[in-house]
């Protein structure tokens, strides 16, 4: 039987909401609504520096995809309520959090097309203001009724660092093999989707084997959603990604498809490969892309993320049949088919 579903107000952001999302979640459309008005409402209540910073970051849109997670696990695992909402609320602030340090470590020009805040204001002003959303959210979970979402949001963190800094130290140059590197993209976007699915099913009150199965379902649906993040990173375009392409050659970081083609290229092709690398330039994107093409790289990351996903959408066979339920299983598709586009 389908849960009952807290009755919502219609809000007049919820055509616009609408068309941001995927065709899985427009069952929620109405909910993520008044999780953008919590946002913006947010943005208005804090300082004005910060509240400039966080109204550019909302104004340049986006999925909600991780309020979405919290609030389909929610309906999907227990009783739904109002505090769904306000959890959905929360995680958001920490991803445009994590989302203005990354552009700061990146030195990114560029996010859903806009200037990036360490572009548009200062570096200094991306650390500060990033800092003070995260200090300020998690004074207000400090409350006894927040407290068990604080935690979970605190591990999260730690480990999308960890999984930054192992990245981040590794280098182009480095010896990264392929467990190593679903450890750290598991660390660097399965942690907070996975803390997502946990804090709606702990909010909905959900038995500890639906949190559990729903936990697995965030790490794995976060980990096909970065390894498809990476290969877009070389294949996607530009106008689309709303940023520029081939940032992760240009910064350092290996990922699996240049793994793959690392691990089982022949000598000629490791060489070749090395070679463009060193010189990762712009002019040098589409000849490693080729490569890693011809090579095997890019089917084999898009091989890994679809079995990731296959693993998320097997972890809700925990859950009853309902709506939620299978906008939550039709999510696991969607994750792997922005990545399946010929390169």
């Amino acid at each position: 039987m389908t849960k009952p579903t807290v009755p919502l107000a219609a809000s007049p952001a919820r055509a616009s909401t609408a068309r941001l999302l995927p065709a899985c979640l427009h069952l929620i459309a109405p909910d993520i609504a008044q999780v953008e008005q919590r946002l913006q409402a947010e943005a208005a209540s804090a300082s004005s520096i910060v509240a400039g910073v966080l109204s550019h970051m909302l104004g340049g849109g986006g999925k909600r995809l991780r309020p979405a997670l919290v609030i389909l696990s929610g309906r999907a695992s227990g009783t739904p309520c109002e505090r769904l909402l306000e959890m959905a609320a929360a995680v958001e602030i920490v991803h445009v959090a994590s989302m203005i340090h990354d552009d700061v470590v990146d030195a990114a020009q560029v996010r859903r097309g806009r200037p990036t805040v360490n572009v548009r204001w200062s570096t200094q002003v991306s650390v500060l203001a990033a800092d003070y959303l995260i200090a300020r959210l998690y004074g207000k979970l400090a409350r006894s009724d927040g407290r068990y979402a604080l935690g979970v949001l605190c591990r999260a963190v730690r480990r999308m660092c960890d999984g930054e800094l192992a990245h981040l130290q590794i280098g182009l140059e480095g010896d990264l093999d392929e467990e190593r590197y679903f450890s750290i993209v598991s660390d660097k976007t399965g942690a907070l989707m996975s803390a997502c699915c946990n804090i709606g099913a702990h909010t909905a009150g959900a038995s500890p084997g639906r949190l559990e199965a729903l936990q697995t379902y965030g790490e794995r649906l976060g980990t096909a959603f970065q390894i498809v993040d990476d290969i877009l990173d070389l294949t996607g375009e530009p106008s689309s990604l709303g940023k520029p392409t081939c940032n992760d050659l240009q910064t350092g970081h290996l990922t699996l498809p240049i793994i793959h083609v690392r691990r089982t290229g022949t000598p000629a092709v490791q060489a070749e490969l090395r070679r463009l690398l060193r010189s990762a330039q712009p002019k040098n994107c589409a000849r490693v892309v080729a490569l890693l093409n011809r090579r095997g790289g890019i089917a084999y990351a898009r091989a890994a993320a679809r079995r990731f996903a296959d693993q998320a959408r097997e972890a809700l066979g925990e859950l009853p049949p309902s709506p939620e339920r299978r906008a939550l299983e039709d999510l696991t598709d969607y994750v792997v088919s922005r990545g399946e586009s010929p390169a």
